[in-house]
C-alpha cells in the first residue's frame, strides 16, 4: 500500500437514516462536516466552495471573500475536523475520491464517502477506503440552539420577582418562554461560577457573558441579569449591576446569535474581528493561542467562548507571528454584511459587582430552593432518601 494512503477512510451505504442525520446544520454534531458535492467535478480545487458550504460559510462566494482550496483548508484545520461526510460520491470520479482522501491525511480528518454502490469503490480504491458500518454521530453539546424571544414586553419589577411577575403577569404562552431563557441563563451562570475559592468581579462578569450568551435577544438581558444575581447567591456571593460610563457593553458581548452568525462568513480576518468587537485594549498588537482559546489584546488576556475559537484559530492561521492590528477597534464589516453584526446598543453600559455572603453556611442558601429561583437540577443537593413514616 502506499505510504500516502493509511487506508483509514471508508465508504457506506447511503441509508436513508444516515442522509437524515446529516441533513442539520453544520456544527449539529463534534467535528463532522458533511460536503454535497456537485457531480462532475474533476479535482479537489473544483471542490473548494462545496467544502466551504460544508462548514456553513454562506457568505457571497466570491473570489474576494478567500474562497479557493486554500481558503478551505484553513477553515478546515480552524475548525479541527474530525470526520467529512461525501453523500452522492457516485457522482464524482476516482481521482477526486484520492484527492479527499490526500486532503483529509494532510489535515488529520477521515473522509466518510456516502454511495449507492459501496462493494464496488470498496473494491477499486481498496488502496484508500474499505467498507465501513460506524456511522454514530455524537451531538455537540456545545452548540445550543437559542430560544424564541419572549415576544413581549416584561414587567418592570426588581430582583428576585421577575421570573414570578412573568409567570402572573404575562399570557402563559410567553411566560412560558421567560421561564425557559431564565432557566437557559441560570444554568450557564451557575456553571461558570467557581466553587473552590471567593469570587471576583472578574468570576461575576464571566458568568454574566455566559448568560447573555443563553439570551435570545436584547429584550431578554434583564432575564439574565436575574438568573446571574440567583446564581451568585446559591454560589454564596451578592452580583450587583449598575449603570456606568466603563464596565461592560451589552453590544459588544458575544451571545450565542452573534457567535452563529460570525461563522457564516468566508473572511477569518472580520470575523476574528467579530469575535474581540467586546475586548479591552489598545489594538497595538494581538497575540492569540494556537487553540483560540485566548487572546491577549496589548498584554492584556481575554478568554475566548468556545463556540468562538475556530473563527480565532482561522484567523492566526494566516499569520506566523503576534497579529499587529490597527489602532482604534476592529472595523465592522462593509455594508454587504451589515445584518450580520447589526445589534441596536443599550443606552448604558453596566459594571458588575461581586461581593461574599457574609455566612457560615453559605453553599446551603436556596437549598432547598427558592421559589423565585429554579437552581439547575444537575447541581441540586439531594439528601438521603427517607423511609416512609409509618401509619
Amino acid at each position: 500500500m502506499p505510504p500516502d494512503f493509511p487506508g483509514r477512510h471508508t465508504v457506506v451505504a447511503d441509508a436513508a437514516a444516515l442522509l437524515d442525520a446529516l441533513a442539520v446544520p453544520f456544527g449539529t454534531y463534534v467535528g463532522v462536516a458533511s460536503c454535497r458535492a456537485v457531480p462532475g467535478a474533476r479535482s479537489v480545487e473544483a471542490l473548494s466552495v462545496d467544502l466551504l458550504c460544508a462548514l456553513g460559510k454562506t457568505e457571497a462566494l466570491t473570489e474576494a471573500a478567500g474562497t479557493g482550496i486554500a481558503a478551505a483548508e484553513r477553515w478546515l484545520r480552524a475548525h479541527e475536523l474530525a470526520r467529512l461526510f461525501v453523500p452522492g460520491a457516485d457522482g464524482l470520479g476516482a481521482e477526486v475520491w484520492r484527492g479527499l482522501c490526500l486532503l483529509g491525511d494532510g489535515i488529520g480528518f477521515d473522509v466518510v464517502f456516502i454511495t449507492a454502490q459501496p462493494e464496488r469503490w470498496a473494491a477499486e480504491l481498496a488502496e484508500i477506503v474499505h467498507p465501513g458500518v460506524d456511522t454514530v454521530l455524537a451531538p455537540d453539546l456545545d452548540r445550543l440552539e437559542l430560544l424564541e424571544p419572549v415576544g413581549t414586553q416584561l414587567p418592570d419589577v426588581g430582583f428576585p420577582a421577575l421570573p414570578a411577575a412573568c409567570a402572573v403577569l404575562l399570557e402563559p404562552e410567553h411566560a412560558a418562554r421567560a421561564q425557559a431563557i431564565y432557566d437557559e441563563c441560570l444554568v450557564a451562570a451557575f456553571d461558570a461560577l467557581g466553587v473552590d475559592r471567593l469570587l471576583e468581579r472578574r468570576d461575576a462578569e464571566h458568568a454574566f457573558r455566559c448568560a447573555l450568551g443563553r439570551a435570545p435577544d436584547l429584550a431578554a438581558v434583564a432575564l439574565a441579569m436575574h438568573a446571574v444575581r440567583a446564581a451568585g447567591i446559591l454560589r454564596g456571593h451578592h452580583i450587583g449591576f449598575e449603570e456606568h460610563h466603563g464596565g461592560v457593553a451589552l453590544d459588544d458581548l458575544l451571545t450565542g446569535d452573534r457567535v452563529a452568525q460570525l461563522g457564516w462568513l468566508l473572511s477569518p480576518e472580520k470575523a476574528a474581528a467579530g469575535v474581540m468587537a467586546g475586548m479591552s485594549g489598545s489594538w497595538a498588537s494581538v497575540d492569540i493561542a494556537e487553540d483560540g482559546g485566548r487572546v491577549d489584546v496589548a498584554g492584556v488576556g481575554h478568554v475566548v467562548p468556545a463556540a468562538a475559537r475556530a473563527l480565532m484559530r482561522a484567523w492566526a492561521q494566516t499569520r506566523s507571528k503576534p497579529l499587529q492590528a490597527p489602532a482604534g477597534r476592529p472595523p465592522r464589516p462593509p455594508d454587504s454584511c451589515a445584518g450580520v453584526l447589526r445589534r441596536t446598543p443599550p443606552p448604558a453600559r453596566l459594571i458588575v459587582d461581586c461581593q461574599p455572603i457574609g455566612c457560615r453556611s453559605f453553599r446551603r442558601i436556596g437549598d432547598p430552593p427558592m421559589g423565585w429561583n429554579r437552581p439547575p437540577s444537575s447541581h441540586r443537593r439531594r439528601g438521603p432518601a427517607r423511609s416512609p413514616t409509618p401509619g
